[in-house]
């Protein structure tokens, strides 16, 4: 160690005035420059800070490093700059929150690695990619029909909402000099994040019906993993088609070939009911000829049980199902007419 410097207050202050004429070797003015070479077998570190206190604290401020920039070439003001060179692993900025030494980054070079949460109150630009290699994992299981997951899925519900602005407040002021005491909003509420309408699902309900895509911070607040819900849907994605191919395969068995025409009943058509999937109600509309004996729509559930029969006036175009009156689930309605099924199709209720 060659110099050590102790004081109170500002120890050391160092000014670079920025006026001094361009170097011959090409090379950028600095307030303070230090080149360390990596050569010592520990380690080498080429500016080392640390500002904290050995117990908790709750007043004053610990910066490890404050940096600032502004007002050079537009597109070239960074407050902290990071990069990593060479072919050997490492990161440009290395972060942690209550990390512990020695840090081992095993697998490539990252402009940035973090060891705990990362928190953001903006939007990310880029593309998120999670680890999901199979050297990665293990106890590997396929998700299966016997897990309940298209059950599970129609449970949940979605809702539109906005952003609500979060205070902290400090014992002191967040400046620099201390102040009066002052709360902290969490968004910056001019931004576009906190301004516009967001979807998505309450954490404290996805909890009930899948624990593990819910995580609690330090604070107790709840944050979800939708990432890890793409493989649930596209499990139920799966199982629906499969219900579905059953009772298509069960359905073109029992229908008969005769044909509207040889019915005489050509204007007999079915629409698809609206709103599709529902909760309170939904409307199904259909066509019915001038000359019929008599009219039905029934609805069967996905085992292929007639849950509702309703007779139909021969002037009538409409129906309308109240939620109320079944369970939630999938179901199938068709348009009978003098004893022939017109059509067949799908309607789903949401509770």
């Amino acid at each position: 160690m060659r110099s050590y410097f102790y004081g109170d207050y500002t120890t050391m202050g160092i000014r670079a005035l920025g006026n001094m004429p361009y170097p011959a070797d090409g090379s950028w003015g600095g307030g303070l420059k230090v080149n360390a070479d990596a050569s010592s077998q520990r380690g080498d570190i080429g500016i080392e800070v640390f500002c904290g206190k050995s117990a908790t604290s709750s007043s004053g401020r610990a910066i490890g490093i404050y940096s600032g920039a502004g007002n050079a070439t537009s597109g070239h003001n960074y407050g902290v700059v990071g990069n990593v060179t060479g072919s050997n692993y490492g990161a440009g900025i290395l972060g942690g929150a209550n990390m512990s030494y020695p840090m081992v980054i095993a697998d490539g070079l990252y402009a940035g690695w973090f060891q705990g949460n990362v928190k953001v109150t903006g939007t990310i630009n880029g593309v998120l990619i999670g680890t999901s290699d199979a050297r990665y994992k293990e106890n590997i299981q396929d998700v299966v029909e016997k897990d309940n997951v298209l059950s599970n899925i129609m449970r949940l519900n979605p809702v539109s909402y906005n952003l609500k602005q979060i205070y902290t407040e400090t014992p002191d002021s967040t400046s620099i000099g201390g102040g009066k005491a002052s709360k902290v909003g969490m968004y910056d509420e001019k931004s576009q994040m906190f301004q516009k309408m967001h979807f998505g699902l309450i954490a404290q309900d996805l909890q009930k019906i899948y624990p593990n895509l819910v995580y609690e911070n330090d604070n107790g607040y709840l944050g979800i993993n939708y990432t890890e819900l793409i493989p649930l849907l596209i499990q139920s994605i799966k199982d629906l088609k499969k219900e579905v191919d059953v009772l298509s395969a069960a359905f073109v068995n029992t229908r008969s070939t005769t044909s509207n025409d040889q019915l005489n009943i050509p204007r007999a058509v079915l629409y698809q009911n609206v709103p599709n999937p529902f909760t309170v109600k939904t409307e199904i509309k259909f066509e019915l000829p001038d000359k019929i004996a008599n009219a039905y729509i029934m609805i069967f559930n996905m085992q292929g049980a007639l849950v509702k029969q309703i007779q139909l006036q021969r002037q009538q175009q409409n129906v309308t199902i109240n939620g109320s009156e079944l369970t939630a689930g999938m179901y199938l309605y068709s348009l009978i007419v003098d004893g022939k099924e017109i059509d067949t199709k799908r309607m789903i209720l949401t509770k």
